[in-house]
Order: C-alpha cells, then structure tokens, then sequence
C-alpha cells in the first residue's frame, strides 16, 4: 500500500528496488507472481479491473503483487488506486512525474517488481485474468508467454471495427516478414514472464511507446529465450488511448527500427544483442 513516484529515468532492477522498495528485498522468495497494470488516463476503466484482479489472486494458494504504473494521468486514476489501498493489500503503484509512454510504465514496473513470474496486462481487461490459468502449463519449459488473439477463429468475442482489425493484420504480416515469422499476434496486451527474462529483456528495451511489445519479443526469441504464443479469450474494449493511424505508422516505422538496431547489433556484437 504505498505510491512512489519516478521520473522514469531507472534503467535496472536494482536502482528501482533500492531507490523505492528497499523494505522488500527479503520477499522475492516468497512471491510467485506480480501482475503489472500501466495505466494512463484509465479513470473510467481501472476499478473494475482491479475488483477482478484482487478476486482472482485471492482465490490461489500462491503469494502475489499488484503494481499499478501509473504513467502521469491526467485524471482521476491516481485517486482511485489510492482508493483500493484498504482494500487491497498486496497493491502497490509507482507513478511516473513525466509520461513515458506504455512500454516505459511497464519498464518501470517489471524492474519493480519482486515475482517469480511477471505478468503485464492491459488496464481494460481486454483479456480477462482467468486467461492466465492456460499459461501456467507452459512455465517449466518456456520464459515468455503471451496472449494472441489469432491462433484460433472464436478467440475474439467482441470485434474491432473493421479498419482497425484490417490495419492490425497487415501490420502482424509485416513484423512477421521482417522481425518474428509464425507469430501471429505481437500486440496483445497479456504477456507472461520469469523474472530473469524479465530483467534482461526490459534493461535492454529502447521503445517505450505502444510498439514496445514488438521490440522485447524479439529481443528475447534473438537472446534464445523460448517464447511461447497461446491462445486467449479477448474482447475488444473501446476509447483506448491508441491512434490507429499515429501509433499505426508508428509502428511501422519501430518495426525497420528494431528491425537495423539487432542487425547492426549483431554484426557489431555489442551489448544489445549479446546475452551476459
């Protein structure tokens, strides 16, 4: 129960912990699971999201944490994750002076984080939280697991509308082209992580706004992380912060980005690309 604020500036585990969380360094052992919420402008959505999250964890026999990255809202958001702290105990939120953009909140979140496995997922509840119950199966041989939409035909209850889904699959066919062949969804936002996977691929994260998922996908199929994309329920939830045009190019633009930044990494042999 407590809010720390970042100027998003803490490039590694340790500099978050100790700066913020100095009182938790015994606990790593004890908790199996943190789930990270980046939130921006998510006033009208978070409570439920949080009534749902705190229902699910305190039916497992598992210790867990919730870390709400609050990216410098505009509105209420803040008072309402202040609002559960009587209620829910294992809450806690960091909150960034500046805006970071999506992959930055959940940057800071993941290095603040004490679980073994590390789950980041959409302040909307696109995905429901039951979904994580498939994943677990996958966690002796796999460090990345994460939600795809696409895999099979019922897995969208709600649709997008038209020209956003049609914009999402020819961008998915060109980061499948140029960066990640097979992968069917890069942007669902329900990603599972070990902690060691986590740190590594989050220290090395260079793209902080929505197309952040693409770049640490990558990053961990180049470092020899296994990965592993399942199936999801998802329903489409709208007035989201997304763009379709000015994160949609955006993305484009990421993608040839992450696309010469490993190239030349791996030519180079420099840091980015080489696992310690």
């Amino acid at each position: 129960m407590i809010t720390c604020y970042s100027n998003g500036t803490y490039e590694s585990k340790e500099e978050i912990i100790n700066h913020y969380f100095p009182f938790l360094i015994n606990m790593r052992q004890d908790i199996k699971l943190s789930i990270i919420i980046p939130c921006y402008n998510e006033a009208s959505r978070l409570t439920e999201t949080l009534l749902a999250v705190d229902k699910y964890l305190s039916q497992q026999s598992y210790k867990s944490e919730i870390i709400v990255v609050d990216d410098s809202s505009t509105d209420t958001t803040i008072d309402i994750i202040k609002s559960f702290y009587p209620i829910i105990h294992n809450l806690r939120c960091i909150r960034h002076r500046h805006n970071q953009g999506k992959g930055g909140a959940v940057k800071t979140g993941m290095l603040g984080a004490y679980g073994r496995w590390m789950l980041f997922m959409d302040a909307d509840l696109a995905t429901p939280i039951e979904e994580l119950d498939k994943f677990w199966q996958y966690t002796t041989n796999y460090d990345v697991i994460f939600a795809s939409r696409h895999l099979l035909k019922d897995s969208i209850k709600t649709r997008q509308p038209w020209y956003r889904h049609a914009f999402g699959r020819t961008a998915n066919l060109f980061i499948q082209a140029m960066l990640l062949p097979g992968i069917k969804d890069t942007q669902c936002g329900f990603k599972l992580f070990s902690a060691n996977a986590a740190e590594d691929l989050f220290t090395r994260l260079s793209i902080y706004g929505f197309s952040f998922d693409i770049e640490i996908l990558t990053l961990a199929d180049t470092l020899d992380y296994p990965i592993k994309e399942t199936p999801v329920i998802w329903y489409d939830k709208p007035h989201g912060t997304v763009n379709v045009l000015r994160d949609g190019f955006r993305a484009f633009a990421d993608v040839i980005r992450v696309k010469s930044r490993i190239t030349q990494s791996l030519l180079n042999k420099s840091a980015y690309t080489q696992k310690a």
